[in-house]
């Protein structure tokens, strides 16, 4: 469980260093070559994600293996998406796990794993713009509904919200 917890904590790391990163390197919106840093920044945004989806998963079984009755269940091969209902199954949640079924139903989480899938599947399709303003809403950018542009991605507020989520389980863990 403690090893989980690190790796959550570790994983963060790199993606906020990666953020830093980006946005000293590439994040100068005034700069004549910013649109031409585009394809940079896609890919700090890409290997980011990478990171917060592992640190994610990594604190998910963390806060499953100590906070919550799943000490029978092997959570570390469960996918993010199968995690949600297993602790919907569950009689008691600690408010790590109970913070945590909320970011997975409908909070940062989920906006991530969905952020991926658009990362991996390239542009939207013209044809899915219905699907894609949909997600766009969804995820709540502040300038844009649309996740075309990875500029937009509330990438800084995910790093902000996961960080705060490993601090509330550390503090619930200090307490065992």
């Amino acid at each position: 469980m403690q090893a989980a917890f690190r790796l959550s904590r570790q994983q963060y790391a790199y993606a906020d260093v990666l953020w830093q990163d980006m946005l000293a390197s590439y994040g100068d919106s005034e700069s004549p070559d910013y649109w031409r840093q585009r394809m940079q920044r896609r890919a700090y945004q890409g290997a980011i994600l990478e990171h917060l989806l592992k640190s994610t998963h990594s604190l998910s079984s963390a806060i499953l293996k100590q906070l919550a009755d799943t000490r029978f269940v092997d959570v570390n091969k469960l996918e993010l998406a199968e995690i949600a209902p297993l602790l919907l199954q569950q009689t008691f949640l600690s408010a790590p796990a109970q913070l945590l079924l909320q970011t997975l139903q409908n909070g940062y989480i989920k906006q991530i794993v969905q952020a991926q899938q658009i990362f991996d599947g390239g542009v939207v399709k013209t044809q899915n713009q219905a699907a894609a303003g949909e997600l766009g809403q969804a995820i709540g950018l502040v300038a844009n509904d649309n996740l075309d542009d990875p500029d937009r991605w509330p990438v800084g507020q995910w790093l902000r919200d996961l960080k705060e989520l490993q601090d509330t389980t550390q503090a619930e863990l200090l307490e065992f």
